[in-house]
């Protein structure tokens, strides 16, 4: 009886530890499992908008979580099965995998052309109005991903505008380096000619004044000798 206790006392704590592991595990109510729909590959982005770069593309029918489907612009944050996380459109995620046909199993004695055949023949009880919802659902597809195709092509183009904008400003820019180079080269050339041309009249200058000295000093020297001359005779 004593032993019967204990096992009993042993299990309630074991069970009371499960219990309080379960409690402390984080829960994220928003998570669910998804599927991907409609699409044969979904582009899967670094951020929640056709600007950010793709990092991956799941095939229709890859299983994913949805962690947050409330991003805003369409888009939802998903985990992928590697642990990895991204951003994707939220019309292409459904919680149910997509409804693959199953593949027509050929007996034998027919020929690959008849049972083709009986494959493209329209089942009895499908009516015209069934017909007509796939062919709408086929062209709202089409539809989305024309306008997911015109998107990125139209940040496409903003990037390759933006691309010749950076380098119509470099060319420009190169341009004005040249021009300020031939325009430095021209001011220190004619700060040169400045320099000899001062130099040049400085010696002008001069070589004026000495020879203005000389010959005041030979016609200075001959009146002196004039006036010796005078006197000598009186």
């Amino acid at each position: 009886m004593h032993g019967i206790k204990t096992t009993l006392s042993v299990f309630s704590i074991v069970l009371l530890a499960s219990i309080c592991n379960l409690a402390s595990l984080p829960v994220r109510a928003d998570e669910r499992q998804a599927y991907v729909v409609n699409q044969a590959y979904l582009q899967i982005r670094r951020g929640p908008g056709n600007e950010y770069a793709i990092v991956k593309s799941l095939p229709n029918g890859s299983k994913l979580t949805i962690v947050n489907n409330d991003i805003g612009g369409g888009y939802a944050e998903i985990e992928l099965q590697n642990g990895n996380k991204g951003y994707a459109l939220n019309r292409y995620l459904s919680d149910k995998p997509p409804r693959t046909e199953p593949k027509p199993i050929q007996q034998p004695g027919k020929s690959p052309a008849v049972t083709k055949k009986a494959i493209q023949r329209k089942p009895a009880g499908v009516s015209s109005k069934q017909s007509h919802s796939d062919a709408d659902s086929q062209s709202g597809t089409s539809i989305i991903e024309r306008d997911q195709l015109t998107n990125e092509l139209e940040v496409l183009r903003h990037t390759v505008a933006n691309t010749l904008d950076i380098e119509r400003q470099r060319n420009d820019l190169q341009e004005r380096l040249v021009n300020l180079e031939r325009n430095n080269r021209h001011l220190k050339l004619e700060n040169q000619a400045l320099q000899d041309k001062s130099s040049h009249d400085w010696f002008l200058l001069g070589a004026g004044v000495l020879l203005a000295g000389i010959i005041l000093g030979w016609i200075f020297s001959s009146l002196g000798r004039n006036k010796k001359s005078s006197w000598d005779n009186f």
